[in-house]
C-alpha cells in the first residue's frame, strides 16, 4: 500500500513540473518604458474604448529564459494612481523575444465597463509597467506612463476609429521588426493596400486581443456580421397583376360569359383551362406519346394563363401540377414496382 502511494505521489509531482512554469531566478537587468500610446473609441460598439501601447522591455543581458508573460505585468491606473482599473501581461512570441525588448499590448473596455469604472475621454490614466517579486533577483525600477490628451483618437466616427488604430499598428510594426531575433514581416502589401501577414496577424492577436474586430482594415481577409436590411415586402405587385386587365375586351369577355354559364369570371377561367388541358391529355395519350408529356404541356399552360390573368388561375396551376407531379411519380415507380 505504500509503494502504490508513493508511486501516486511521484506521479503527481512529475505531472506538476511540466505543467507549472519553473519559478527561476532572473539576474538580468531591465529598463522599462512606454515609446507610445493611442486610444480609440466607438470601434467594436458604441462607447467602447481601447488602450494600445508600445512598450519596451529593454535589457543588454542574455535574455532569460522565462518568458515576459510571467515575469512582467502591465497595469492600467485611473488619474489617482491608485485605483486599479485592467491588467494585462505581455504576449510571449518566440521572435520577438518571448515578450522581453519592445513589443505591443492593449487594454479593452466594453461600453458597460466604461461607465462602470467612470473612464472619461482624454482622461491622465496612468499606465504602469512592473516585474514580478516571483522571478526576479532585483525587481526592475517600476515605471508609469502618464496617458497624454494627444494620444486619445480625434474622431468619435467608428470607422475613422478603426483606420486610426490600423494606422498605428501599422506604424509600430516597423520597429518591432528591427528589434526581432529573426527576420520577420508583420506587415505587407496586397492587392487591396497594406495589411498584417500572416506572422503579424499571429503576433498581433495574441498582443490585442480583439483586434480583428477592434481593427477589421487590418486584416486581409475581414469577418463582418451581415446587418438584415427590412425590404418592406407587399402585396402591391399582386394588385398590379390582378387588375391590369380591369376594363379591357378580355376582361368584359371572360366575365360576360362566365355570367352566362352562372359563375364568376374568375371560375370560367379555370373551368375553361381545364377542360383545355385535360383534353390535352387525353389526345396526346390517344396518340401512343403517354400521360406525361401532356402533363407537362398543361403545366406550362395553365403557369401562363395563370401570369397572364391572375391569381385564381395561378392557383389552380399550383394544384394541377401538384396532382400531376403525384400521377407521375406513380406511373414511374409505383405502378411497375
Amino acid at each position: 500500500m505504500k509503494k502504490i502511494v508513493a508511486a501516486a505521489l511521484l506521479t503527481i509531482a512529475l505531472i506538476l513540473s511540466f505543467a507549472l512554469p519553473v519559478s527561476a531566478q532572473i539576474t538580468a537587468t531591465f529598463t522599462t518604458s512606454v515609446k507610445s500610446c493611442f486610444v480609440a473609441r466607438n470601434t467594436i460598439e458604441a462607447g467602447d474604448m481601447t488602450y494600445i501601447f508600445h512598450y519596451d522591455l529593454h535589457t543588454t543581458d542574455p535574455l532569460p529564459t522565462t518568458p515576459a508573460t510571467y515575469s512582467f505585468m502591465f497595469r492600467l491606473y485611473d488619474t489617482d494612481g491608485v485605483t486599479l482599473l485592467a491588467m494585462s501581461v505581455p504576449f510571449s512570441y518566440q521572435y520577438l523575444s518571448y515578450g522581453y525588448q519592445e513589443g505591443v499590448s492593449s487594454f479593452y473596455f466594453t461600453a458597460a465597463e466604461v461607465t462602470a469604472l467612470g473612464l472619461a475621454w482624454e482622461d491622465a490614466v496612468k499606465l504602469n509597467i512592473a516585474g514580478s517579486p516571483a522571478y526576479f533577483t532585483t525587481l526592475p525600477a517600476a515605471y508609469t506612463y502618464t496617458v497624454q490628451a494627444v494620444d486619445y483618437c480625434a474622431s468619435t466616427d467608428q470607422t475613422d476609429n478603426q483606420n486610426a488604430v490600423k494606422d498605428y499598428i501599422l506604424t509600430v510594426s516597423d520597429p518591432l521588426e528591427i528589434s526581432a531575433t529573426a527576420v520577420i514581416a508583420l506587415k505587407g502589401s496586397t492587392d487591396s493596400g497594406t495589411c498584417l501577414t500572416t506572422t503579424g496577424e499571429y503576433y498581433f492577436r495574441g498582443a490585442v486581443l480583439g483586434i480583428q474586430a477592434i481593427s477589421p482594415q487590418l486584416f486581409y481577409v475581414q469577418y463582418y456580421v451581415p446587418e438584415p436590411t427590412d425590404m418592406g415586402y407587399d402585396l402591391a405587385q399582386r394588385t398590379v397583376y390582378t387588375n391590369r386587365l380591369a376594363g379591357t375586351d378580355i376582361e368584359t369577355g371572360v366575365t360576360n360569359t362566365g355570367a352566362l354559364l352562372g359563375m364568376t369570371g374568375a371560375n370560367f377561367l379555370v373551368l375553361a383551362f381545364g377542360i383545355i388541358c385535360l383534353a390535352l391529355i387525353i389526345f396526346l395519350t390517344y396518340k401512343g406519346w403517354g400521360v406525361e408529356p401532356g402533363l407537362n404541356a398543361s403545366g406550362l399552360i395553365l403557369m401562363g394563363g395563370g401570369l397572364l390573368f391572375g391569381r385564381s388561375l395561378f392557383d389552380a396551376t399550383l394544384i394541377f401540377t401538384l396532382l400531376g407531379g403525384i400521377f407521375i411519380f406513380f406511373s414511374l415507380w409505383l405502378k411497375r414496382a
